[in-house]
């Protein structure tokens, strides 16, 4: 996420101890970066730095989404529009339900993965852009997609 606060630069958020020490190596040299623990499934704006620092530019996710309940990822993208500026866009790469059994499969084999993530909560994905355009999202579209992993953004529009 990129705010406008200006204490900060930017403030990455993350469940994995693991990724946040990566993050925290590759931003050594960028002291206006914040790094917090945080599971997605807790809304954005129960942590204290994420208020602080909105309104961001951009708020972008990857691979994590796709965890969370249905209802927790439309509550989720009412939450990034919300802490948007006007303008500031959303951005998803994440893992959406295949149309058929068979693209699942062929997904799986070409991912090397054997067997499903009991983790994984796909949902398809026309209703997750659905779900965009209903927490107020606009020119919300897939960039990209290959089998079931999508790129989804949206733009916040002006405020009122």
């Amino acid at each position: 996420m990129r705010g406008q606060h200006p204490d900060a630069d930017g403030l990455g958020l993350d469940s994995s101890q693991p990724t946040l020490s990566r993050a925290e190596a590759s931003f050594a040299d960028r002291q206006r970066i914040a790094l917090c623990n945080h599971d997605l499934s807790v809304p954005l704006t129960a942590r204290e730095p994420v208020t602080q620092t909105a309104p961001f530019d951009a708020i972008v996710s990857a691979l994590a989404i796709h965890h969370l309940t249905n209802e927790r990822k439309r509550t989720l993208f009412a939450e990034a529009h919300q802490l948007l500026s006007a303008g500031g866009v959303f951005v998803n790469l994440d893992l959406v339900r295949s149309a058929s059994p068979e693209q699942h499969e062929r997904f799986r084999q070409a991912i090397g993965r054997l067997e499903d993530d009991p983790a994984d909560r796909l949902a398809p994905l026309c209703d997750q852009l659905d779900w965009m355009r209903h927490a107020g999202f606009i020119e919300v579209d897939c960039r990209f997609k290959w089998l079931e992993m999508a790129l989804m953004a949206g733009v916040r529009g002006p405020i009122a």
